[in-house]
């Protein structure tokens, strides 16, 4: 999977949003436990309530 058919595949799962929530984070990689994303969470800038931004949150799953 490429980054802009994890972007696509994101936004579309959040409604359409360029932001994303831990918790959704979670449910969108299959995951129960919202604290295994942290990995690719940390070093990124959160937005609001912990909001992160979809084309980060990609590039960091996809660079790991």
């Amino acid at each position: 999977m490429n980054r802009k058919n994890l972007e696509y595949e994101m936004k579309k799962f959040v409604g359409g949003g360029s932001f994303i929530k831990k918790i959704d984070l979670a449910r969108f990689m299959g995951v129960k436990d919202p604290n295994t994303c942290n990995r690719y969470l940390s070093g990124l800038e959160s937005v609001g309530r912990g909001l992160y931004y979809i084309p980060d949150v990609c590039a960091a799953i996809l660079d790991e």
